[in-house]
């Protein structure tokens, strides 16, 4: 016979304790009192087979809460982490955007002053072109 758990071997304990005391008050006790002590026994032991048994499934149950509980510190570092790169990765990419942004600026500043360089250049042109013929129509 295998043995698989604790609770089995505990049971088979006290079958073989019951079969122990079956025999002792056989030749103590006659008649109405070997029953009664033998109703006894057999009741201590499935009170005590049934106190294991709860022993047990609440052990299992602290297990699993336990279990669950780790589980979830681990789920819980692994949200952070996968949170913590999303907000390094949203960070790089506004960095990147910041950084077109400011080209961008650049850019279209240097184009406004080429503009306004090439527009100073012609009001130059004009206004001696019109120095020239105000000067000349005298």
């Amino acid at each position: 016979m295998i043995i698989r758990s604790n609770a089995q071997r505990k049971v088979v304990n006290i079958c073989c304790l019951l079969r122990i005391l079956q025999n002792i008050p056989g030749r103590m006790v006659i008649g109405v009192e070997r029953q009664r002590l033998i109703a006894s026994c057999i009741c201590f032991a499935v009170m005590l087979v049934g106190t294991a048994i709860i022993l047990y499934n609440y052990r299992m149950r602290l297990y699993a809460i336990e279990v669950e509980r780790l589980r979830s510190d681990v789920g819980d570092a692994d949200r952070m982490k996968t949170r913590l790169h999303d907000l390094l990765t949203k960070k790089e990419i506004e960095e990147r955007n910041y950084r077109r942004i400011i080209k961008n600026e650049v850019r279209e500043k240097e184009k406004l002053e080429h503009t306004i360089n090439e527009l100073e250049a012609k009001l130059s042109r004009l206004s001696e072109q019109e120095k020239k013929n105000y000067t000349f129509k005298f």
